[in-house]
């Protein structure tokens, strides 16, 4: 009879948080079976009727402990054997159950808006009025503190608009404003610093050719797409060949501002930035 032993694993999703809430856990193998193919077959065997059910052995990823995982370490390969790793309940083998594809994946940069102004006074000094600052500070830090607290209701949502003449620097300040709700979340001393310092910024209009020109009136989807082009649109690639794209793959009725600031928390995954 051959000899067996126990190897303790955790399972994880894609970013190492438990998966559906599991623990550390072990399965007993062969010392003739010690591949990481041979492994995994042993763990889908072992939650084949629960956590693991409808997923493939080949959909399991096995990383060394947790240390190889968050060092970005490559998953050990088919013929790798698990030699003494999994031997401690405190120090498992990482097996990661990786979701479907989606959008979210295909996310791999992002990309600045274009400013508004692009003529000689972009290389100017921005001279504002200190007093805008602090017109700006107090719903500003109040419309934080409501999103903290899970209050969306417009009441609770300032809205900044721009009015003025022509020629008064109405462009100019929108191309400003990040630095001047930087300087006033500084100005309070608040949590909103660090929360707004790499904010990303959305430029959302339909002039010259960008509305998305749909069958339907939806004012979100339009604004979404605005987003999503900023989002997973590639450098060089035309406002046109990326509603080709889009029209193409989503379901127009599937795209959303929340679906579209998921992919912004997606790509602050990435790059490690605050929320943005």
């Amino acid at each position: 009879m051959a000899s067996t032993k126990n190897v303790w694993f955790a399972l994880v999703d894609s970013k190492g948080e438990a998966y559906n809430g599991t623990s550390a856990s072990k399965v007993k193998i062969s010392l003739d079976s010690t591949t990481i193919d041979q492994f995994r077959k042993a763990v889908k065997a072992e939650y084949v009727d629960s956590h693991l059910k409808g997923i493939a052995p080949s959909d399991l990823f096995v990383y060394a402990n947790k240390a190889a995982f968050d060092g970005k370490d490559e998953p050990l390969g088919l013929g790798e054997t698990i030699e003494d790793n999994g031997k401690l309940w405190t120090d498992p083998l990482l097996v990661v159950v990786r979701g479907p594809a989606t959008l979210l994946d295909c996310i791999e940069g992002w990309i600045e808006p274009k400013n508004l102004c692009n003529g000689n006074g972009m290389r100017w000094k921005y001279q504002f009025d200190e007093t805008l600052v602090g017109k700006l500070t107090a719903p500003l830090v109040e419309h934080y503190n409501a999103w903290e607290s899970g209050y969306m209701d417009k009441t609770r949502n300032p809205l900044f608009m721009v009015l003025s003449g022509c020629g008064t620097g109405k462009s100019r300040m929108l191309d400003e404003m990040k630095e001047l709700f930087k300087l006033a979340a500084f100005r309070t001393q608040h949590d909103l610093q660090k929360r707004i310092c790499d904010a990303y910024v959305f430029k959302v209009n339909f002039e010259n050719g960008t509305s998305y020109k749909a069958d339907f009136e939806e004012s979100e989807y339009e604004v979404s797409v605005r987003m999503l082009y900023q989002l997973v649109g590639k450098e060089g690639q035309t406002w046109i060949d990326f509603l080709a794209d889009v029209k193409q793959h989503q379901n127009p009725f599937d795209l959303r501002c929340d679906f579209t600031i998921g992919c912004s928390g997606k790509e602050r995954r990435n790059d490690n930035h605050p929320m943005r």
